[in-house]
């Protein structure tokens, strides 16, 4: 007859025995964030009262904001943690036989023990993390330290964190009650929180192995498992400051079915089985598998990344140690070397699988490589070449897939034309993964009807992806997006230095209303201007913005360079008043002499590698034998929007100039200067 005791008297006396947890719990939450937040912010206070110090209270903010936010590096881990821990104790009796004859003999029903325990867990956690919580936010009350928002950014963190505690804890309830004993439930729940991510690093990784126009995406593969679910997310609200509700809807379905699965398991779940390793004998063959296939193919990637022949030393490593994870399970599961060779069927699927995975993506079987989509298919199209256009770079802009994304545009027939009749001139089957063309590659992003999105690496000549930008850069849309002027000017301008022919990176002094007023104008005369009649065309100057991003209190610096065009009148004006001294050419009367350095002898040297002067031929010229040339010279400080496709490689031109600087230039080929200099050279 089954007892009517009541939940909160079964968790009462759970309670009881897992004091321990408890005081373990609320000391490790009392270090966490009162404590260590306290030393933190007593050596953050200590910043603001040195007299050189560049922390400043804004810095404090910013620091404050992301220790009590999602990005608390000890809060996160703090998390994980007391998840696993309180998963893998609070049910390690069921990996006890005795224990399991005792508390089964007890008229309870299993499924509301479970419940107890596993609410026990829960509780735990919850009250001594809110209370430590609390506390380090009176720490911060106190010294008077608030942020916009600051309530409604502290709910949401503790809130985020909370669930993810409890999509980890059951997943460790999970694996505790598949395994029987504790260094297997352990050993499991490692796997079980780590597995998708795993599986879709190798997913990835052997697609950009074989592939070759493989284009590696943002985040690929992190949200498939517990772990990497967590740590994307608490960047992702960190970064926006709110999650997408069905992400936060997909989180809880996930921990009601795990916990709904594990208590069904734990109803089911036979006694005399409890000390073996995994309790449902059937499943052996098949977790086995599952677990020896990727980890095999993370360790083949490994040993192929070491090696020349990297595809049959890919498949040798991967066979041999599928084999030694299959014999290593085997003893795990019995503890006994003489049964290692159980279940040959599984080791004999295992090794097939790979076999066949490597056949797969080795022989391009679903045709990754020769994929295009069908015109009907396609809604818009995306097209970034670095090799012939200078796109401006924000801070954060990391990943080609994101800067994609930002550059669709609709598709038309031109466009697709274009782009299928450069997929059939390829060739790639004459090339292997280590020696593409990588200098002629380009990206593209095809986002379909059905709103999938496409991304491939494609390879083509420099003219030719001339000829298809120029497709895209019709269009206003992919300019803006491309040259991202209106996002540079809401962006935090640390200084602006310009550039010249003659000298690099000559600081401008302006104050924070010139420097919005330069790139304001930048910005118009930049809409107003053809970036196709640019080609061929030297800025006059450059632009050398230098912006930033605060994170926890430090800034993230980047440059971005704007190539001033003689046909930005407004912008060069503007430079000339703000003090700024652009030399606009070369007077001969300034120049001490000339010197070409022409590294063509040198075989498998980088275009232009100064410091192997001495072993190339040298030629000086006085400032008069150079008279005709100095107009097909290209300036290394300034870049414009086209990168110049047609210099003599492997030459350079250093002018020594009166005043003792020096400047280097490259040579336009089949030009004047090349001529003068090879007559010379004769």
């Amino acid at each position: 007859m089954t007892s009517r005791i009541s939940l909160y008297k079964l968790m009462r006396q759970d309670m009881r025995q897992r004091g321990w947890m408890v005081a373990l719990m609320s000391i490790a939450a009392v270090i966490v964030f009162p404590l260590m937040g306290m030393i933190e912010l007593e050596n953050k206070l200590s910043l603001l009262e040195e007299p050189y110090s560049y922390f400043e209270w804004k810095d404090l903010l910013y620091w404050y904001k992301d220790y009590v936010g999602p990005k608390s590096q000890m809060a996160v881990a703090f998390v994980i943690l007391a998840a696993v821990f309180l998963g893998i104790t609070g049910f390690a009796w069921m990996h006890s036989r005795e224990k399991l004859d005792f508390y089964y003999s007890l008229p309870v029903r299993r499924e509301k023990r479970f419940a107890a325990v596993y609410l026990n867990g829960v509780m735990i956690f919850l009250v001594p993390y809110v209370l430590s919580y609390v506390m380090l936010l009176i720490l911060g009350a106190v010294e008077k330290i608030t942020f916009p928002d600051m309530v409604s950014w502290c709910i949401r963190t503790a809130a985020w964190n909370l669930l993810c505690f409890l999509l980890i804890y059951s997943v460790a309830v999970l694996a505790m009650m598949l395994t029987g004993r504790p260094t297997v439930g352990v050993l499991a729940t490692g796997i079980l929180l780590i597995y998708g991510t795993v599986f879709g690093w190798v997913l990835e990784h052997m697609q950009d192995f074989f592939y070759k126009t493989y284009l590696a995406k943002t985040n690929t593969g992190k949200i498939y498992s517990p772990i990497g679910s967590y740590l994307y997310s608490i960047e992702l609200l960190a970064k926006e400051g709110q999650l997408k509700i069905s992400y936060v809807l997909v989180v809880l379905l996930a921990v009601i079915l795990m916990t709904a699965l594990a208590m069904w398991l734990c109803h089911i779940r036979p006694v005399e089985t409890s000390e073996n390793a995994l309790v449902f004998r059937q499943a052996e063959g098949i977790l086995k598998v599952a677990v020896t296939i990727p980890a095999a193919l993370v360790i083949g990637l490994w040993v192929a990344s070491q090696s020349v022949r990297s595809e049959k030393w890919l498949l040798v490593s991967a066979l041999i140690s599928t084999v030694l994870l299959n014999l290593m399970i085997e003893f795990i599961y019995h503890m006994d070397f003489r049964k290692i060779l159980n279940r040959k069927a599984s080791l004999v699927v295992s090794l097939v699988l790979v076999i066949g995975l490597f056949i797969f993506y080795k022989y391009d079987l679903i045709g990754y490589d020769t994929y295009f989509p069908k015109r009907s298919e396609v809604n818009r199209v995306a097209v970034k070449t670095d090799s012939c256009l200078q796109y401006i770079e924000l801070p954060g802009d990391f990943y080609i897939d994101e800067s994609l994304d930002r550059l669709e545009i609709p598709m038309n027939n031109e466009i697709y034309d274009r782009l299928e009749n450069i997929l059939k001139k390829q060739q790639l089957e004459q090339y292997t993964k280590e020696d593409l063309p990588y200098e002629e590659a380009f990206y593209v992003m095809f986002h379909l009807d059905n709103g999938r999105r496409v991304y491939r690496t494609y390879y083509a000549s420099k003219e030719q992806q001339v000829q298809l930008i120029r497709l895209f850069l019709h269009d206003s849309a992919y300019c803006q997006s491309a040259f991202q002027m209106s996002e540079l000017l809401t962006c935090n301008i640390d200084e602006i230095s310009f550039s010249d022919f003659r000298k690099a990176y000559q600081p401008m002094n302006l104050s924070k209303e010139e420097k919005n007023w330069l790139l304001t104008a930048y910005n118009e005369e930049l809409q107003k201007t053809n970036i196709l009649d640019l080609r061929g065309k030297q800025p006059k100057a450059q632009l050398e913005v230098e912006c930033y991003e605060e994170d926890n209190g430090a800034r993230s610096y980047q440059g971005v360079s704007l190539p001033v065009y003689e046909e930005f009148t407004e912008t060069l004006g503007m430079m000339e008043t703000y003090g700024c001294t652009i030399q606009k050419e070369i007077l001969p009367e300034e120049v001490e002499k000339v010197q070409w350095e022409d590294y063509r002898k040198i075989e498998d040297e980088p275009v232009y590698k100064m410091e192997t002067a001495g072993e190339a031929d040298i030629l000086t010229l006085a400032p008069e034998e150079f008279m005709g040339g100095y107009q097909d010279l290209i300036s290394y400080n300034m870049q414009g929007f086209w990168h110049e496709e047609d210099l003599e490689e492997n030459m350079t031109v250093i002018i020594y100039w009166q005043d003792g600087s020096v400047s280097n230039f490259g040579i336009r080929k089949g030009s004047e200067a090349a001529e003068i200099l090879e007559g010379r050279k004769e």
